[in-house]
């Protein structure tokens, strides 16, 4: 080789990308990635499921609260004697009436059907 070709060899491999991949270390980012996106998936879904609960029970809650308005305003109706001028009618409570009916079942008559044709729009 002549002086000049030995000053101007190419260096052995500096700034050149080796031709094969490097298997394990994709490998492992793969790996990471995999385990990064299942546990974000998971904590996700236990996000949810949580929001989801606390959704349900606040509208339980709520849901309770007025029932209990309502049980409130049924218990008084049937502890209590009462009038209804609306529908002009005496109410008395559930427990004395159906002992008045059990002592007198021939004195409670049933409701008459309405007459024929009642609650039926009017023929144009």
């Amino acid at each position: 080789m002549s002086q000049h070709e030995q000053h101007h060899a190419p260096a052995p491999n500096i700034g050149v990308e080796p031709d094969t991949v490097d298997v394990r270390r994709i490998t492992v980012i793969v790996a990471l990635l995999v385990i990064v996106v299942v546990a974000s998936a998971i904590g996700l879904r236990n996000f949810l499921d949580l929001e989801t609960q606390g959704e349900r029970s606040r509208k339980t809650e709520r849901l309770g609260t007025q029932l209990a308005g309502q049980r409130q305003k049924e218990q008084k109706r049937l502890t209590s004697y009462g009038y209804d001028a609306e529908k002009k009618t005496w109410s008395m409570p559930i427990d004395v009436a159906m002992r008045h009916y059990v002592a007198q079942p021939d004195s409670v008559k049933p409701c008459e059907p309405p007459p024929e044709g009642a609650g039926k729009a009017p023929a144009k």
